[in-house]
């Protein structure tokens, strides 16, 4: 779970959504965000979460995986 938070399009989708709707981008803020602050952190891992949670059915009756 280490690194599942990076691996789904959260932190970028979140990003991007900063850039878009703040006023105005300082160098602080960059900076801030390049550090990937908890808020972001945490939000991607309940996306990912929620997105493991959705196809994990489809792994379970798939016919190429073997249990």
């Amino acid at each position: 779970m280490d690194n599942a938070w990076i691996l789904i399009t959260g932190p970028v989708i979140l990003t991007h959504s900063y850039f878009l709707t703040a006023n105005s981008n300082t160098d602080d803020a960059l900076q801030y965000l390049k550090t990937y602050p908890k808020i972001i952190r945490l939000s991607a891992k309940i996306l990912r979460l929620v997105d493991d949670m959705g196809t994990s059915w489809v792994h379970k009756y798939s016919l190429h995986v073997i249990y």
